[in-house]
């Protein structure tokens, strides 16, 4: 379902333990109807100690 690049970076996200949540069309994808987008839209949990993580990832 996801193209090659997404899939890295959540596959690193997930390694560094960087907490998100997908959003956006992918997330309506995924549990209801399928639909044709590009991006990948993520919300980063904004407390202190992983605001940085994806920085780092």
């Amino acid at each position: 379902m996801f193209p090659p690049d997404f899939k890295e970076l959540l596959s690193v996200f997930n390694s560094r333990k960087v907490r998100y949540l997908l959003i956006g069309g992918y997330a309506v994808s995924l549990h209801a109807q399928p639909r044709a987008i590009t991006d990948l839209d993520r919300l980063v949990s904004p407390d202190a100690g992983n605001a940085k993580a994806p920085y780092s990832a």
